[in-house]
Parts: C-alpha cells; sequence; structure tokens
C-alpha cells in the first residue's frame, strides 16, 4: 500500500484484498478503504475472516458489517460503538459466524444482552471472547446480560470456548451462567478470571 494519500483500490485484485485484509490492523486509512469495497470484494467470498482495531475512533456501521455475508471470523478488540452494529447484522440473519473476539470493547449490559439474542441459535459459533466489556450482574440492566447469554448457551452446541474475564458477574451471575453451561458438551476453555463471583457464584459453576 503505498500511502494514505490513496482514496480508493482499483488496481488491486479482490483475492489479494481478502487475503491481506486482517492482517493490518493498524492501518485505518486501508480499513476505510476497504470498506468502501465491499460490494466487490466480499459478498462472494467462501470464507471471510476479518481482524479490525479502531483506535482512531473510525465507527463501523451496520450496513457495513451485513455484507460480509461470507464472514466466519471477527475479531474486533478495542473498537468504538462496533457491538452495536454487530448484532444489528446478527439480527438481520447473518449465522455463518464461528468465531467472535469482542474483547476490551466496553460494551455494557444492554449491548451484550442484545448481542447474545443475535447470536441466538448460531450452531456453528465454536469461540466467544467477551472479556472486559462491563458485563455486571449489579445495578443498571441487573443479570439482563449474563441472562441473555445463559439462554442462547444452550443453542450454541458448537462452542468449545467463553472468555468472560473482567467482567462483573459476582454469585448471581456465576449462578445464571451455570444453568446455560450445563447444555455446553464441548466446551473446553472458559475464562472467568476477575469477575468477583464469591464462593456462592463459584461453587454453581463447579456443581
Amino acid at each position: 500500500i503505498p500511502g494514505s494519500q490513496h482514496r480508493s483500490l482499483p488496481d488491486l485484485p479482490d483475492d489479494f484484498l481478502r487475503r491481506i485484509y486482517g492482517t493490518l490492523p493498524h492501518l485505518a486509512c486501508f480499513h476505510r478503504l476497504v470498506c468502501r469495497r465491499l460490494n466487490s470484494v466480499l459478498p462472494g467470498a467462501e470464507k471471510v475472516s476479518l481482524r479490525v482495531n479502531q483506535q482512531k475512533g473510525h465507527l463501523i456501521k451496520a450496513s457495513h458489517l451485513t455484507r460480509y455475508t461470507s464472514l466466519v471470523e471477527l475479531s474486533a478488540r478495542r473498537c468504538r460503538d462496533v457491538v452495536g452494529p454487530l448484532s444489528t447484522a446478527l439480527l438481520s440473519g447473518w449465522k455463518a459466524v464461528t468465531s467472535l473476539d469482542l474483547s476490551f470493547n466496553d460494551a455494557g449490559n444492554a449491548a451484550i444482552a442484545q448481542l447474545a439474542e443475535g447470536l441466538h441459535g448460531n450452531r456453528k459459533l465454536r469461540v466467544l471472547l467477551l472479556g472486559h466489556n462491563r458485563i455486571t450482574s449489579q445495578g443498571e440492566g441487573g443479570l439482563g446480560a449474563v441472562s441473555s447469554i445463559a439462554k442462547s448457551l444452550a443453542t450454541w452446541t458448537a462452542l468449545e470456548e467463553l472468555d468472560l474475564d473482567g467482567n462483573e458477574l459476582y454469585s448471581g451471575g456465576g449462578k445464571e451462567l451455570a444453568k446455560g453451561l450445563s447444555h455446553c458438551s464441548r466446551l473446553r476453555i472458559l475464562g472467568l478470571r476477575a469477575c468477583l463471583l464469591m464462593d456462592a457464584g463459584a461453587i454453581a459453576l463447579a456443581s
């Protein structure tokens, strides 16, 4: 990529973009340029993996994400308002995704509850990383987000890894989560560091 002064990608072949996009998350200008090519670059792809890093605060629109019809893996850490558009895309019938890394987005209870609703019934989802997203069982929203995750866990029959590190689940959240985890026979990795589970929450999860 010669430099950020270029405003279109007319000479780059589509297969090149599919391979390289996701390996250069630090180039915000490249992200913006590829978004302009979504119509021609991505809808026909057999498999798309996307990494986005929006440290400069560039917004992702739902209309952008819904064009990734073959997207199976999305990593969007520390992105600005990515969870809302993603939830909209999922609720619109985007069910091919198998791996989501949305760590460190500070999304909050309402956004995560909507995300879990959008993922409900996805039997291909293998990895879901939601660490450090201000999910809490106390205060505004209460157990809403945790309950939504627990309810959807029963439908995520392929899930192998779930990370909720750094979210204040407390004992109530731990108990709620335990209900859903009982259905996850393929789960191999569960991240619950610094979740303030207390004894009651930990016991519920271990039993």
